[in-house]
């Protein structure tokens, strides 16, 4: 167990009892140990540091930015990492070394020599214009620099997201980068869910936005907002890359900045937001007297204001700051000044009211017919772009209306918090028959007898949506609900 954990054990051959009487248990971490009392202890750590991730403040070229440590990974022993090259069109080649000197003169990545890199991952282009069904408007190159922002660069972190502690010959522990096959389970440590952090949803801050504050919204969009939280060295020779330059020659180069994909990015960049929004806005906004808040989801920054006037000068006072402090680059034509409506991570926000955003597909009294028929004809689901495939069993019936099941609890669980009692017993139900055929042990009868099941609870969810979602209150003020209705057959009020 211990080595797993990364403790190592040692024994000075001294008796436990008597080493326990004459040594008293202290959690001070200290980087040394006494050496004049080391003969009276049974273990130790062979390193101490902090591991709590904290953000700094730094001044780089005379802009303030903030610069985020995570010393766990920090001050880690990494073996050296090197993935493999992959085979790519020359105009990707080339687009991506244009895109590497465009962000080494915004001070995001640097040259470096490949011996002073520790790790380096493969670049990834990530095409704006992509689109969900998979096709994208053809890359050229060359090309001008108002079509480069057409791309976004970082690195492929799979293989720092599965650490894996060995140790060498000499009995010193380090961590190996791997790639992830989706097959190796023997490390517990790199289970998805061990490395979740917990982070407030959407609704949650909005029910915690005082009462007096809402009314008005408006938004403030940050461009490449990864990109400008800055990283130490020693992270920064975790997170190499290389590209092809036009003569051939290949350059390592270093990431400055947050990377995304890294497990550990969202975190940080949260303390970073989170930062920011409690020492310098929120105390300035106090002290201009405003009725207004300020809440983030991750680079997705939302203003509650009681009126427009509050509103307008609270969205200057947070642009300002996020640029002037934190060396954010907002971009005003995607921002929104004060309204009354706005849409915030999936929901459409109305003055002190919010539900979920309409869907962009349509759905008619006619879509219940179709989709049913999907399930009973075991019709495949489409999938999207870049979601993993569901493993299948080979019976066709049980894998395509599982699928269907899976795809249509997702629609209506996005629901979750506006479906009526009847509503979500509905969805209860087909959560329930979606057990029976992962169940291995069903039978085709007992897949013939969900019918029935599916078709009543889809027409109750049905025709919940049709009749329109009702909206939930927005605010922390409420001290009882009351729900007035007009009296007809179904309800009295």
């Amino acid at each position: 167990m211990f080595s797993t954990l990364g403790v190592q054990l040692y024994s000075r051959k001294i008796s436990v009892g008597n080493a326990l009487n004459q040594q008293s248990v202290s959690t001070q971490t200290s980087a040394t140990v006494d050496t004049t009392n080391a003969i009276n202890l049974i273990c130790s750590r062979a390193v101490t540091c902090a591991t709590t991730p904290l953000i700094e403040r730094i001044t780089e070229d005379g802009q303030p930015r903030l610069l985020a440590h995570l010393p766990a990974i920090e001050n880690a022993n990494v073996y050296p990492y090197r993935a493999a090259k992959r085979r790519r069109p020359p105009a990707d080649d080339a687009i991506i070394h244009s895109k590497l000197l465009e962000m080494s003169t915004l001070g995001k990545v640097a040259k470096a020599q490949d011996k002073e890199v520790t790790v380096v991952c493969q670049p990834v282009l990530i095409d704006k214009w992509d689109k969900a069904d998979g096709t994208c408007t053809a890359r050229v190159f060359p090309l001008s620099k108002t079509e480069l922002k057409r791309y976004r660069l970082t690195v492929d972190c799979r293989p720092l997201n599965n650490l894996k502690l060995l140790a060498d010959a000499d009995g010193k522990f380090l961590f190996v980068p791997t790639n992830a096959s989706g097959q190796d389970n023997t490390c517990k440590g790199n289970e998805e869910h061990v490395y979740k952090q917990y982070q407030r949803g959407a609704t949650v801050l909005l029910r915690d936005i005082p009462g007096d504050h809402l009314g008005y919204w408006s938004k403030v969009d940050l461009e490449d907002a990864y990109g400008t939280l800055r990283v130490p060295s020693s992270l920064s020779r975790l997170f190499g890359t290389v590209s092809t330059g036009p003569n051939g020659q290949q350059y390592v180069w270093v990431l400055r900045t947050l990377a995304q994909g890294w497990r550990w990015a969202p975190l940080l960049f949260q303390l970073a937001m989170t930062t920011i929004i409690d020492e310098d806005i929120n105390p300035v906004l106090a002290k201009a007297g405003l009725n207004a808040s300020v809440i983030h989801v991750q680079d997705d920054v939302l203003i509650s204001s009681s009126d427009i006037d509050t509103g307008n000068k609270a969205f200057i006072i947070v642009i300002n700051i996020l640029e002037k402090h934190a060396g954010f680059t907002v971009n005003r034509e995607k921002s929104q000044e004060p309204a009354e409506i706005t849409s915030f991570c999936g929901l459409q926000l109305y003055r002190d009211t919010y539900r979920p955003t309409p869907s962009r597909r349509e759905f008619t009294d006619a879509t219940y017919n179709w989709a049913l028929q999907d399930f009973i004809n075991c019709n495949p689901v489409k999938g999207k772009r870049g979601k993993k495939k569901a493993p299948t069993t080979g019976d066709l019936v049980r894998d395509r209306r599982l699928q269907w099941l899976r795809s249509w609890c997702g629609v209506f669980n996005y629901l979750s918090g506006h479906l009526s009692p009847e509503a979500q017993r509905s969805l209860n139900e087909l959560y329930s028959v979606s057990k029976i055929y992962q169940d291995s042990n069903s039978t085709a009868e007992d897949f013939d007898d969900t019918v029935k099941t599916v078709s009543s609870a889809f027409r109750v969810l049905s025709d919940f949506y049709l009749s329109g979602v009702i909206p939930c209150a927005i605010g922390n003020d409420g001290i009882a609900t009351l729900i007035v209705s007009d009296a007809n057959a179904d309800s009295y009020g």
